[in-house]
């Protein structure tokens, strides 16, 4: 047998005496080694776990610059998004006059212009025929004109303060008016009085009832018709006997011998009462 496979023998027993011994195979592997031929091959361990990433890395340089690579094919022409707009350029020169258009629809008529200057005096015209012959001259009808321009200059100044009042009514050629204000005899002779008016006082009966419309249920107004010089003769604000009346039955009665004036009620009847009542003012002109 040759020397090497003796130590080889010799090295095997000796590890198994030393396993079973408890004695350490270092020790003698140090002191009793010897040279011989490889052995076999063990079978590949396990992979191993992945190492770091190398980006982690801190101290790491960029590498150089790679070698040029060729040339790429051309690439297609596509139109990029026009430019912003540049300055206005120079005014170019006047260009050749152009050929008449076509004549357009008529457009609206315009507002009427200024009145122009006067013209000259034209000449005088033939002479015209002679007219129908006139009305024989009425030496009255300047007096008729008069009478009937005073009427209406009249009516208008009755109009005009009548306008002063809120309500009013018209009967026959007289006004009713009124603002309904509440006072005694003496204050409606007063109210009617500055406005160019009286107490009204009704001459029939048309204008008792329109009278009598400008009150409401329980009102009465004051009315011309007073026995305030003479107990029990009524008349009229110039005195003159009354030409009609609508007395309530029993009336005028002169009560506790207080009542010189006379009112008018919603149904137009009437009732004499002392001056000093407080009643509607109604006015006539």
């Amino acid at each position: 047998m040759p020397v090497s496979r003796q130590c080889a023998a010799l090295l095997i027993a000796v590890a198994l005496l030393a396993v079973e011994l408890g004695v350490g195979l270092s020790a003698d592997l140090q002191t009793n080694t010897c040279s011989g031929y490889p052995g076999i091959p063990g079978s590949p361990g396990n992979i191993g776990a992945p190492g770091r990433d190398g980006r982690d890395a801190k101290d790491g340089r960029d590498g150089g610059p790679g070698q040029k690579g060729e040339k790429g094919e051309k690439g297609e022409r596509v139109q990029g998004p026009p430019g912003k707009a540049g300055p206005n350029g120079l005014l170019g020169p006047k260009g050749e006059k152009g050929e008449r258009g076509f004549q357009g629809e008529r457009g609206v008529q315009g507002p009427p212009g200024n009145a122009g200057p006067i013209g000259r005096l034209g000449p005088k015209g033939d002479k015209g025929e002679q007219g129908l012959q006139g009305a024989a001259f009425d030496p009255n009808l300047i007096a008729k004109l008069q009478s009937q321009v005073q009427t209406l200059q009249n009516s208008l100044s009755r109009l005009e303060k009548a306008s002063q009042f809120l309500h009013w009514k018209r009967v026959g050629n007289k006004y009713l008016v009124s603002n309904k204000e509440l006072g005694n005899f003496d204050k409606g002779l007063k109210i009617c009085g500055d406005a160019g008016a009286r107490i009204a006082t009704p001459r029939n009966k048309v204008e008792n009832d329109v009278l009598s419309k400008f009150l409401a249920e329980s009102q009465t107004a004051y009315i011309g018709a007073n026995d305030r010089k003479s107990e029990g003769r009524f008349v009229d604000l110039e005195e003159k006997p009354l030409g009609f009346t609508n007395w309530k039955n029993g009336e005028p009665n002169n009560y506790k011998n207080k009542e010189d004036c006379s009112t008018v009620d919603h149904n137009g009847q009437w009732n004499d009462v002392p001056c000093e009542s407080n009643c509607m003012i109604i006015c006539e002109f």
